[in-house]
């Protein structure tokens, strides 16, 4: 258990980072000694465990969990109350706009965002799409969403669609300067704005789920 018994559950390595990146933005956040202890469980499957959650959950005391909608936020968000039901059996039929924060009887603190923003199909890269902001970067934000789409559709580029969010965002980034960078960084860079809207909106959640002062203090 991370020592402060705040923890943050994500799908990968890359939310990983970028969240933490964010965070560092809105809220002080030491390299060394962050103030929640971000988990990189490996994909979907591994959080939306039973066993998962139950052990997470008996050894912290604020447990956040951050998925992706993927195509149907509503089949994720059943999926999440399946799992969580038995110790936050208050738990809404709908999934709330701003990102659930519950308390239940034994002061156990559950959060849940669904990327992109707790409403829409999509994904953590849908989300950082979002954090283009100037009207240079999202002008060639709409043209990196043609060229993946003729790729696709011209030369059969095998990506799923379900990753065509990745595709444009990671076209975009390749845009850049310098060239590819991966997404915490073009957070700490300012390639991607951590001051946008629903970069906000996610870091208000984050910082009253684990209470925390969203002061945007970075200590290097």
């Amino acid at each position: 258990m991370q020592k402060n018994g705040k923890i943050l559950l994500v799908e990968g390595s890359t939310d990983k980072y970028a969240i933490a990146m964010l965070m560092r933005e809105h809220t002080e956040w030491l390299r060394d000694d962050p103030p929640v202890d971000i988990k990189d469980e490996g994909g979907v499957d591994k959080i939306l465990n039973q066993v998962t959650f139950s052990t997470y959950i008996k050894s912290c005391s604020t447990l956040g969990i951050v998925i992706d909608a993927d195509e149907n936020i509503n089949s994720r968000w059943e999926s999440i109350k399946t799992i969580c039901r038995v110790n936050f059996p208050e738990l809404p039929d709908s999934f709330p706009i701003n990102g659930l924060i519950l308390c239940n009887q034994q002061e156990k603190r559950l959060g849940v965002w669904i990327m992109p923003d707790n409403n829409s199909r999509g994904m953590m890269e849908t989300f950082l799409s979002t954090l283009v902001t100037d009207e240079e970067g999202r002008n060639l934000l709409e043209y990196s969403k043609e060229v993946v789409a003729n790729a696709k559709s011209t030369y059969s580029a095998p990506f799923m669609d379900l990753h065509n969010d990745k595709a444009v965002i990671h076209s975009w980034l390749a845009w850049q300067d310098p060239p590819g960078e991966a997404f915490g960084n073009a957070i700490a860079k300012k390639i991607l704005d951590p001051f946008s809207i629903t970069a906000i909106n996610f870091s208000g959640w984050f910082c009253k789920l684990f209470e925390l002062e969203c002061s945007q203090v970075v200590d290097e």
